[in-house]
């Protein structure tokens, strides 16, 4: 958690209280500026190598993230009654309320199926081998951290970042905001274009290129000038 989610959880707080105790000293809690946007992604042959260092419940969290772009905290409640094995879709509700239905990749199937069947009501994580007794959040950053540095990934590239990922990816195929609104489980547009991270300045240069016609400034005639 940054400085300016701490700041402004303790504000909530200090608000909770003034409203209790009539005060009114959650103005007093000083500014923190608002930290910038994260732009990383993450690269597909980097996120091989990671993979290949980690065991299957962390390979599969980590797919949850990457490929149908869950939180954290969805990923880790995610249990086999969540999964439609018909429609090959997860129903289950989002952080901001609503529910979401998404299209489960070919990759997970099998991992969730193979869940189902030792346990359709515990998390999938846990009956792929994740410690039901131990802090998961932990136990993820470590594996994470430790596999990144085996697989001599970017130190900087956080989980959370394979969301704008999988946001930059459908964008760039679709260009439909509404479809990534709804694979992110957002309320507001305003959020989803957060995710979506800066075009690359050569693809730029390219789609710019086909826009305009080509001109040869070495062809052109110089104008004449009138006599007034």
């Amino acid at each position: 958690m940054s400085i300016y989610q701490r700041r402004a959880s303790l504000k909530k707080f200090i608000q909770y209280i003034d409203q209790v105790y009539h005060t009114n000293h959650a103005c007093e809690v000083p500014k923190v500026a608002r930290p910038s946007q994260r732009t990383l992604i993450a690269q597909d042959d980097e996120l091989k190598r990671i993979l290949g260092h980690l065991p299957m419940w962390m390979r599969v969290f980590t797919l949850l993230c990457r490929m149908m772009g869950l939180r954290h905290g969805e990923a880790l409640d995610m249990t086999p009654a969540h999964y439609n094995p018909t429609d090959k879709t997860l129903s289950f509700k989002r952080k901001m309320g609503g529910t979401s239905n998404i299209p489960v990749p070919v990759e997970l199937q099998t991992a969730i199926e193979y869940a189902r069947t030792i346990n359709p009501h515990a998390p999938i994580l846990e009956s792929l081998g994740m410690r039901a007794n131990k802090n998961p959040r932990e136990a993820i950053w470590r594996f994470w951290k430790q596999a990144k540095k085996k697989a001599k990934a970017n130190p900087d590239l956080h989980i959370h970042d394979l969301r704008r990922t999988i946001a930059t990816d459908l964008y760039s195929a679709t260009k439909d905001l509404r479809a990534v609104q709804t694979l992110l489980g957002h309320k507001s547009l305003n959020s989803t274009i957060l995710y979506i991270a800066p075009m690359d300045p050569g693809h730029l240069r390219s789609l710019m290129d086909d826009l305009h016609p080509s001109y040869n400034l070495a062809d052109l005639k110089p104008a004449t000038e009138t006599k007034q």
